[in-house]
């Protein structure tokens, strides 16, 4: 079933440890960088998918969960999965967190309001996630720099179009949905396997 444009959320992808507050820092969730996420939140009506390892742990989710609603956000919308059960990938993407992040993209892509996606993250994953990766320094955490350039892709342009491999995989797979649709399975069954002798 396919969700009309209006009804598709922004999603950030969050990480907490190098984001939310320095890595090793005894000061859990500093209020400096908690201040930035609320402002991304707010001035973007983003939706969170949490890309943390705090959500492979059943206690310290629950607590970061209830950390965000305290902060003003409303609850994670979701979490990505492990990369023991991606369920779809991007074969460009298989690669660690940023596979994990491409396999939630292309799953919930009815979901996601393409190209606006964003990422969190002290772990460099630009190669993988172009332009959508925001990199925080794991020493410092989100800045109102960084933090401005996530509310720019966040809310970038409404005829906007992006050319990386998860954009272009999900547009790829939903305009296959839209000719399913038009055509019939069979029809479409029929083109495919054309293609396919072709190569």
């Amino acid at each position: 079933m396919l969700i009309s444009m209006e009804a598709r959320k922004k999603i950030l992808f969050l990480d907490v440890d190098g984001v939310l507050h320095p890595v090793c820092s005894s000061n859990l969730f500093a209020a400096n960088q908690v201040q930035q996420l609320q402002r991304i939140v707010s001035t973007t009506g983003c939706s969170i998918v949490l890309s943390t390892s705090w959500r492979l742990r059943p206690r310290y989710k629950e607590a970061l969960e209830a950390h965000i609603v305290k902060w003003g956000i409303d609850p994670p919308l979701d979490s990505t999965p492990s990369a023991s059960s991606w369920p779809f990938c991007t074969p460009k993407l298989s690669v660690g967190r940023a596979g994990e992040i491409d396999s939630w993209l292309q799953t919930n892509r009815h979901l996601v309001d393409f190209p606006r996606w964003a990422v969190l993250d002290d772990i460099d994953m630009t190669e993988h996630l172009e332009g959508h990766m925001v990199h925080t320094d794991k020493n410092i955490g989100l800045t109102p720099r960084l933090a401005d350039r996530a509310i720019e892709l966040l809310n970038a342009p409404g005829e906007s179009v992006c050319d990386c491999a998860s954009c272009r995989a999900a547009d790829e797979a939903e305009e296959f949905e839209q000719l399913l649709l038009r055509e019939g399975t069979d029809n479409v069954t029929i083109v495919v396997s054309r293609e396919g002798s072709r190569r």
